[in-house]
């Protein structure tokens, strides 16, 4: 089960890892997921901070990034290009997502 936590609790640098082919509202209704304004040292974005088991990670949508669109993001704990694309199956599976909804990740161009 996928819980939400608050963007106070977030204690990790979190990397850019897939582009789902949702925008935020998606999940929104999809899930009940609730995104918020924030404002950070790369701009203002929606975004949602969540953990899937032991996974934390986190849906953001940055202002002038392609709409229709959701990035997935996972703590800089995950370095290799393996572990990354494990990572992001489970959580595409959790959000009742399934590789074809996936845009793009990390294997496509891991040394992006």
């Amino acid at each position: 089960m996928i819980k939400q936590f608050d963007w106070d609790s977030l204690s990790v640098d979190l990397i850019p890892q897939a582009v789902l082919k949702y925008p935020p509202a998606y999940f929104e209704k999809r899930l009940g997921f609730t995104f918020k304004d924030i404002v950070d040292g790369l701009g203002d974005f929606r975004g949602v901070l969540l953990s899937l088991d032991e996974l934390t990670f986190a849906l953001k949508r940055y202002r002038g990034h392609k709409e229709g669109t959701t990035t997935l993001y996972l703590s800089r704990d995950f370095t290799d290009v393996e572990s990354i694309t494990q990572a992001i199956g489970i959580i595409v599976k959790g959000l009742g997502l399934n590789v074809n909804d996936i845009v793009w990740q990390r294997k496509d161009t891991p040394d992006a």
